[in-house]
């Protein structure tokens, strides 16, 4: 690394300018590495850098050098990447608050996208959709269609996919299961209380596996509760059923029209 000083005459601002002088080609990583790809088809591995480089491996144990090419369009930390279409495109995101899409078999930038205004830290892909999500410190998400390479937004959504009600059922999918599980509970099986006998299993809502006076409450993520209900109080045997059947529409409409997070779903266990 070279630095150079500069001072005028008068003393008013001091210049510092810092150069790393490098070779033509860097096949190794010159600082840490963020993100790990591998391309089991054609056995290549990619690496996001915070050289701002992605490279590519070989991952052929009988290969005497390993390194296969540099991707460099990035002039920061490359923060994530993912490989999407069957492996033929890879997709970056970076500090330089650009997300860009690679041809990943030619190993060259096709699209830099630049909705973000701050650092991108994260990509997630849904595989069957061919959606990408990307994640900044701007506190946006962005959904991508892959095969059009244009942000999904509440005017541009070409994708027909009701996000708020996918958000809602995703919250409601892992619901959390007590140590009895009513499905695998025999349908007659009976407990007896206070000399009576009483069903262990929950009639009406085979989805929740909580006990019927358990709280379900719907609240915005400043804390203010919105909706709330009792699981004995909830229809439906799924959770879509749930969402049609209980929650009222208005909620649904909101993440709908927003397409954003705007609820957090708990519940208080007894």
């Amino acid at each position: 690394m070279a630095t150079h000083h500069r001072q005028n005459a008068a003393g008013r601002r001091k210049v510092q300018v810092s150069y790393v002088i490098r070779d033509e080609v860097e096949k190794y990583n010159r600082n840490g590495v963020n993100a790990l790809q591998l391309d089991p088809t054609l056995n290549r591995l990619f690496t996001a850098g915070r050289d701002s480089i992605i490279r590519i491996w070989s991952v052929n144990q009988h290969k005497q050098d390993p390194y296969i090419a540099s991707m460099e369009h990035h002039t920061d930390w490359v923060n994530d990447i993912i490989l999407c279409c069957n492996g033929k495109t890879l997709i970056s995101a970076s500090s330089d608050t650009t997300v860009k899409v690679w041809n990943a078999h030619k190993g060259f930038c096709m699209s830099t996208l630049r909705t973000h205004k701050d650092y991108v830290k994260a990509l997630a892909y849904a595989k069957d959709k061919e959606l990408v999500a990307s994640a900044g410190l701007d506190r946006q998400i962005f959904l991508w269609d892959v095969n059009t390479l244009t942000a999904l937004t509440a005017s541009n959504n070409t994708v027909t996919m009701n996000l708020g009600g996918l958000l809602l059922q995703a919250l409601l999918e892992f619901w959390p299961r007590t140590h009895i599980n009513p499905m695998e509970e025999e349908e007659g099986e009976l407990n007896h209380v206070n000399g009576e006998q009483e069903s262990r299993i929950q009639k009406g809502n085979g989805y929740f596996q909580v006990p019927p006076h358990t709280p379900v409450i719907f609240g915005e993520a400043g804390g203010r509760t919105l909706f709330r209900l009792l699981c004995r109080d909830s229809g439906g045997e799924t959770e879509s059923m749930l969402l049609n059947e209980t929650v009222p529409q208005w909620v649904i409409d909101i993440t709908v029209d927003t397409m954003i997070c705007a609820f957090l779903l708990h519940s208080v266990l007894c």
